[in-house]
């Protein structure tokens, strides 16, 4: 059976309407310009179906998709707002034209692909908002990156940028909002990304510290490496599975976040027991007394490569080359024990 989407006019326009419908062996038609509103002209035709309108403009997207992309799609993208009519109305047609002729693009290549889905992941993004307000060019609430990385307040708004604005913030900001929802762009949003990479830094450093003074090796992990190493494992596992779920970009920076946070809190452990020590004028602290570099290392590596993964440049940029320090001295130092040389 054939299948049409139809938009039809209202009846004052549909009586202007002088078009007669498109025939159905032509592409071409006799069309009359009708005016909607008193803003506004459309193209019209005279139809089967008792009303005069034109062919839904979803079918401009699925003619386009099929002749360039095929009889498949892996994904398709678009605003929340396309799911429901726009996304559905291109699979209905796109599955009508199909099962009519073979193929999506019209080359009739058998019957083998009219059964198979023509889009295998649809993604629908968020909309953006401005300090509570949806994103608009009427209300001119909305901010440039060049205005958001230059400082510039925002045209039209109350919304005043903070200077020295990074791209680092904005995937920040985005990687903490996730893409299928609702962005709210406000200096509260903005001052978190920039403390989430504080954040971030700050870890950095500490493990660049104590890699740089690595002279040292634990032969045996204590409870403290073993609780840490088992947060490295779970946390690698629970990164993976946010990202499959959907791409779950906040619950993934969270579980990086959760790492960090269990790595410097064993770090700290170690700071504690060698205040205690040196008020105990004691001239040589146990190794065991000292915070493993290697396994922290392996920590900062995963945490670096995962955030520049996201496009987040400060990881590479700042600390490229420098964790793997600890690794080649402990190495060097005459063997690790069975524990430490597991790398995480």
């Amino acid at each position: 059976r054939d299948f049409a989407l139809w938009k039809g006019t209202s009846q004052s326009t549909a009586s202007a309407s002088s078009g007669t419908a498109p025939s159905a062996s032509s592409s071409t038609g006799s069309a009359s310009k009708v005016s909607t509103t008193a803003h506004s002209e459309e193209l019209s035709w005279n139809s089967p179906w008792s009303e005069t309108g034109r062919p839904g403009w979803h079918i401009e997207c699925s003619a386009m998709s099929g002749r360039y992309l095929g009889t498949q799609m892996d994904v398709h993208w678009g605003g929340i707002d396309l799911a429901f009519p726009h996304h559905n109305n291109e699979i209905a047609q796109a599955d009508a034209f199909k099962a009519c002729s073979g193929s999506v693009d019209g080359s009739h290549q058998g019957h083998s692909h009219a059964n198979a889905e023509w889009v295998r992941y649809f993604l629908h993004s968020g909309h953006l908002h401005i300090e509570g307000r949806k994103m608009s060019k009427s209300l001119k609430n909305f901010v440039t990156i060049r205005e958001f990385l230059e400082g510039s307040p925002a045209k039209g708004d109350s919304l005043a940028v903070a200077p020295g604005g990074t791209a680092d913030e904005i995937r920040m900001l985005c990687l903490n909002a996730g893409y299928h929802t609702n962005m709210d762009f406000t200096q509260t949003r903005v001052q978190e990304a920039r403390q989430t990479i504080e954040r971030y830094k700050e870890f950095f450093a500490r493990v660049s510290s104590l890699s740089s003074r690595a002279n040292f090796a634990p032969k045996h992990w204590t409870r403290a490496e073993h609780e840490l190493h088992s947060s490295f494992e779970d946390a690698s596992d629970s990164f993976n599975k946010a990202l499959c779920n959907n791409f779950d970009t906040r619950e993934a920076v969270i579980t990086l976040s959760t790492l960090v946070r269990a790595s410097n809190n064993y770090i700290d452990q170690f700071s504690a027991s060698a205040q205690a020590t040196a008020s105990k004028a004691s001239s040589t602290t146990s190794s065991s007394a000292r915070p493993c570099p290697f396994l922290l290392e392996q920590v900062a590596q995963f945490v670096s490569k995962s955030l520049s993964v996201f496009g987040l440049a400060f990881p590479a940029s700042s600390y490229a080359g420098i964790f793997g320090q600890a690794s080649a001295a402990l190495n060097r130092a005459g063997g690790l024990g069975p524990a430490s040389r597991t790398s995480p």
